[in-house]
């Protein structure tokens, strides 16, 4: 309350009272707004990460047999490995087993059989060098800590790799991605993309195998964030950079026309988020500070393939069953209002869940006329929470 007069040469006036009313600005810290959008971008960083090491394991696998290596250039594959196209044109049930057997892991008898039945080298001139892509589509939904995230992930990667020795074979790829998430049920959104590029090599001496990947990703994110305190809308953009990498081994156990093979890996990935400043609702626009974070899983699977040759075509039936246990992955983020500060409140950012486990089922075909095709769905299941990724992975290629 403030009491005031008004005073002139003729006089002063009756006391005069004022009420003032201040009305302080919301904890940003406990806005399930502000949580879902760092939370979210936090998990779109892992996701870009994990879409990148999962391609190109998918490429380090097909390494592990020279035929497999060399047959499955350029086929888009939008999830899990694909089945292998035939070389020519017209090929027989015969031959078709022959290529399956191939396909699962035989060694230089089969590919000499192939040699025999007339195969010629590709059009890139050396059979040591190999050109590849490979990409998928993703949706998960995860509710945690009171907030929900609706995400859908795209990420695609293409690369060339040489064989060195027979035992051993290196590349380098590329890879885009593009992450978009809905938060909560008041229009607040999350997009990133990402551009990456990677080493990658297999050494396969016999059954055993042992991979290693590291890259680079150069990160971007626009949001729009509703603000709870006015209605209005608060935008942003930040960039940011991350490193990952992946190292794996394992054993294969295989026959003409199956395949088995458990596997352990190590999986990090290590991301900085440039600070931002959001625009579009005055006093309630925030800034946030600079994000660190580094996530390191373990995981441990079993993946399999059994060929069945028909008549005009092949089948190839795929499946894998792995479970992955996250050490680390959580991160703090500053946050304050723009006016003020961009470290004045903080929030544990709500990170991937710690234990996954991802079970996939495919069937690709292989037809005479050496084009492939498959389906495939694979299912991510966050235990201890409500966390769940559901994916369905269509396939087509052509041997080039």
């Amino acid at each position: 309350m403030i009491h005031y007069t008004l005073s002139n040469r003729w006089g002063t006036s009756q006391p005069i009272a004022l009420s003032v009313q201040i009305t302080g600005r919301s904890d940003p810290s406990k806005d399930p707004e502000v949580i879902g959008m760092v939370g979210a971008q936090a998990q779109s960083s892992t996701r870009f990460a994990r879409a990148q090491i999962d391609n190109f394991n998918d490429r380090l696998e097909q390494l592990h047999d020279d035929e497999s290596r060399r047959n499955r250039g350029f086929n888009l594959q939008l999830g899990l490995p694909q089945s292998r196209p035939s070389r020519t044109g017209n090929t027989s049930a015969a031959e078709m087993y022959q290529a399956l057997s191939s396909l699962s892991g035989n060694d230089a008898p089969a590919i000499e059989r192939h040699a025999a039945a007339g195969e010629q080298d590709g059009w890139l001139g050396d059979d040591n060098l190999a050109l590849w892509s490979g990409g998928y589509v993703n949706v998960s939904d995860t509710h945690r800590d009171d907030v929900k995230f609706d995400s859908t992930m795209v990420g695609v990667s293409a690369g060339a790799d040489y064989r060195f020795f027979d035992t051993f074979t290196a590349g380098i790829g590329f890879g885009y991605g593009s992450d978009s998430s809905d938060i909560g049920s008041r229009d607040s959104r999350s997009k990133g993309r990402s551009f990456s590029t990677a080493l990658y090599g297999s050494l396969h001496p016999g059954r055993i195998f042992v991979d290693g990947l590291l890259g680079y990703s150069s990160l971007s994110f626009d949001s729009r964030r509703y603000v709870t305190d006015n209605g209005g809308r608060a935008k942003g953009s930040r960039d940011g950079d991350q490193i990952f990498g992946s190292l794996s081994s394992g054993y294969e156990f295989r026959d003409e026309n199956w395949k088995v093979a458990p596997y352990g890996r190590m999986d990090i990935s290590s991301t900085k988020l440039d600070g931002f400043r959001e625009s579009g609702s005055g006093i309630y626009d925030l800034a946030y500070a600079e994000q660190r974070m580094t996530v390191f899983s373990g995981v441990g699977g079993v993946r399999g393939q059994y060929g069945i040759p028909l008549t005009q075509s092949a089948v190839t039936l795929r499946g894998r069953v792995e479970y992955s246990h996250t050490f680390s992955g959580d991160s703090t983020a500053r946050v304050g209002y723009a006016d003020v500060s961009d470290s004045t409140y903080a929030i544990s950012t709500v990170g991937q869940s710690e234990n996954i486990m991802t079970v996939a089922l495919g069937l690709d075909f292989l037809l005479s006329s050496g084009v492939s095709t498959g389906l495939t769905y694979q299912g991510s299941y966050g235990l201890g929470d409500d966390s769940r990724s559901n994916a369905l992975m269509f396939r087509v290629g052509s041997r080039f």
